[in-house]
């Protein structure tokens, strides 16, 4: 009988993070320096917040969650896709972030310590050529996961295994992937110590970024305005109209002068600071 090929593929792609649907009310509840709405990010949340027992302990892992479903099993193949790290806000994002922060500064009133902590000790810090680039943040997102992920399949992620060629690294060719596959293969490398062999990765968008080479979905979703008729109907709804009265308020400005953009930029503000700097920053009371 041949012996069993043992292969751990990783693949590196910017996917939308599910698990950050998850709520943990407690932990903001606890905690002054995360912010109250941090449940809320999604997307631009920490992943912390998905399993809060990472803030003592960034390497803990929970093997009982993995136990096979009988002792006649075990692992032989392990297959990971994994959403990039912590990121910089886009530039069209940033652009958004700096036209609300020059709103906040020239036009809101009030003597609330936040409002006045904005509009004479915060900066702007954030400039469009960052553009979505990996944070260190991120770098240490992919690294501590590789470790966990080592720990939790020790079997699968080992120093031979990896030497040997046995895992293998694939990701799209967006930068922020390419970073935190690197990123990722830094955690184990410098876990065991490696460093007299390169390990290498491939960079593969047709299966990493599949979208981007479907007729379909490029003709009828990307090049299609009408696709996004329910995000528009959504910004122009009550909801959101809410939410930009709300801020208005809170700013002492005209209604008007708050728009989706506004509100958007200011949601961005107060989780970024958090992902990146893990600070309950100021932005967040204007929400």
């Amino acid at each position: 009988m041949k012996a069993p090929v043992w292969k751990v593929i990783v693949r590196f792609a910017a996917l939308f993070g599910f698990c950050a649907m998850f709520r943990c009310d407690a932990v903001a509840e606890e905690n002054p320096n995360i912010p109250a709405i941090a449940n809320y990010f999604t997307t631009k949340g920490r992943y912390e917040e998905v399993n809060p027992h990472l803030i003592d302990d960034i390497l803990a892992v929970n093997s009982s969650i993995l136990q096979p479903p009988s002792a006649q099993c075990r692992i032989i193949h392990l297959t990971a896709i994994v959403r990039h790290g912590t990121r910089y806000p886009t530039g069209k994002n940033v652009k958004k972030m700096h036209d609300f922060y020059e709103l906040v500064k020239s036009s809101a009133v009030g003597r609330e310590s936040w409002l006045q902590e904005l509009q004479n000790q915060w900066t702007m810090w954030y400039t469009e050529d960052m553009d979505g680039r990996l944070v260190q943040k991120g770098v240490d997102d992919l690294k501590n996961l590789a470790v966990r992920l080592s720990k939790l399949f020790p079997s699968m992620i080992s120093e031979e295994k990896l030497r040997a060629g046995m895992i293998k690294f694939i990701t799209s060719s967006k930068h922020r992937c390419v970073n935190s596959t690197l990123s990722f293969k830094a955690g184990l490398t410098e876990l065991w110590a490696i460093s007299d062999q390169e390990i290498e990765h491939t960079v593969n968008d047709a299966l990493m970024r599949f979208f981007d080479q479907c007729t379909r979905f490029v003709q009828e979703v990307d090049g299609n305005p009408s696709a996004l008729s329910e995000v528009e109907s959504f910004k122009l709804g009550p909801e959101m109209r809410r939410v930009r009265e709300k801020i208005a308020e809170r700013l002492r400005v005209p209604y008007s002068d708050i728009t989706y953009d506004s509100a958007e930029a200011a949601f961005y503000l107060c989780a970024y600071e958090f992902a990146i700097k893990t600070v309950n920053s100021p932005w967040c009371p204007a929400l």
